[in-house]
Parts: C-alpha cells; sequence; structure tokens
C-alpha cells in the first residue's frame, strides 16, 4: 500500500507541474493541434496498449490529449534550456 501511496502521489507532483508549466507559459494546444495530431498519437496508443482506434476515440480522448499536452510542454523545456559544456 506504502508503494501505491508513493506512485500515486509522484504522478500528481508531475501533473501539478505540468500544469503550472502549461498555465505560466500559455502552452495549451490549440483545437487544430488537436486535430492534426489525434491520429498520430491514437497510433501510439493502439500499438503499445492493442486497442482499438474505435475505443480510444470514444473513451481515451482525454488520454490523448494529455500526452499531447504533455509533449508539447516538454518540447518548449527543451528549447527554453540552454547547456553549457565543462571542460
Amino acid at each position: 500500500d506504502a508503494d501505491l501511496e508513493k506512485e500515486a502521489k509522484d504522478l500528481i507532483k508531475k501533473d501539478l507541474v505540468t500544469l503550472a508549466i502549461v498555465k505560466a507559459e500559455g502552452l495549451e494546444l490549440t483545437d487544430k493541434e488537436k486535430t492534426d495530431l489525434f491520429d498520430m498519437y491514437a497510433d501510439v496508443y493502439l500499438e503499445l496498449y492493442g486497442y482499438t482506434e474505435e475505443y480510444i476515440r470514444e473513451n481515451l480522448s482525454n488520454e490523448v490529449y494529455g500526452s499531447m499536452q504533455h509533449d508539447k510542454m516538454m518540447e518548449y523545456l527543451i528549447k527554453q534550456n540552454h547547456f553549457v559544456a565543462e571542460d
């Protein structure tokens, strides 16, 4: 039970950090992004989890949009990051 609780708390923390960054930087998904990218993300869900496309569209659209949002945020963070190589 303690492991499950820790895992749940870690997931909530990640979700809250993502939400804070998305709101602070105005990174919400547009309707165009949702439409243009849905099929590509649904294909990944189909491949990884074996769901049918119909099931994904009817039951997992919020999860697909969440994956899109996470990827958009991560792309933003990577572009904003500046690495300095140390000798």
